[in-house]
């Protein structure tokens, strides 16, 4: 979990940055998670990792910002993907019906969709953040740390 969640964005961000100083700056555009905050026990690992890489991003942002290279991570919370299909059904073993349940649970209707964290990413890769740095927008409907809704 460590090396694919927190070492590889390292690596790769390293990696990067002599090509992205030689463009004169760019923006490098972290995933995280909103269990960065707290998962649940079966996540702890994860939730770990994700923690770990908004430490790292807030990090490499105060460092590359003299080079105009901006660091944002975008922590994204519940979203409909295939993946998520798939764990539901296969590791969890729930039918389709998780997915209505799910959305009852959601103040919005809805769950994430992977458009919703584009549209994210498409803003902190624009010109419109060329000043933000070290920022981490959580993707979610619940304030972190809010009960749902009753």
């Amino acid at each position: 979990m460590m090396a694919v969640k927190l070492r590889a964005p390292f690596n790769l961000l390293q990696d990067s940055i002599a090509q992205i100083r030689a463009g004169g700056g760019g923006s490098v555009i972290n995933i995280g998670s909103i269990l960065a905050y707290i998962g649940e026990p079966k996540l702890a690992a994860y939730s770990v990792s994700k923690d770990g890489l908004m430490t790292q991003t807030k990090n490499a942002a105060s460092f590359l910002n003299r080079d105009r290279i901006r660091v944002n991570q975008i922590n994204v919370g519940w979203t409909l993907t295939e993946g998520e299909r798939r764990v539901k059904r296969e590791d969890e073993g729930k039918g389709d019906e998780w997915i209505e349940q799910a959305i009852a649970t959601r103040p919005f209707g809805r769950l994430l969709a992977p458009l919703d964290i584009a549209y994210a990413a498409a803003y902190f890769a624009s010109d419109e953040s060329e000043c933000v740095t070290g920022s981490v927008l959580d993707l979610e409907q619940y304030p972190v740390g809010a009960p749902p809704n009753s």
